[in-house]
């Protein structure tokens, strides 16, 4: 039974995680970064790069979000 319930508990990790897409652009342009890493032989910087560009695109994502909703 402890199983289910950790199995239920890790669903919901998962779902509130994939809820803000911020999180889903920073992951595709980090393995973005890794394939053209891996087009080039230049993995680590490539990936860098990617991270870099992708916490870049949610910061602005979610600036957007939150836009006029300040008290």
């Amino acid at each position: 039974m402890q199983n289910i319930n950790d199995l239920k508990h890790i669903v919901m990790m998962d779902m509130e995680f994939t809820k803000n897409p911020g999180n889903l652009i920073f992951i595709g342009f980090m393995f973005i970064g890794i394939a053209v890493g891996l087009l080039f032989n230049v993995v680590a910087a490539a990936t860098l790069i990617g991270m870099g560009a992708g916490f870049i695109a949610r910061a602005i994502l979610v600036s957007k979000q939150y836009v006029g909703k300040e008290k």
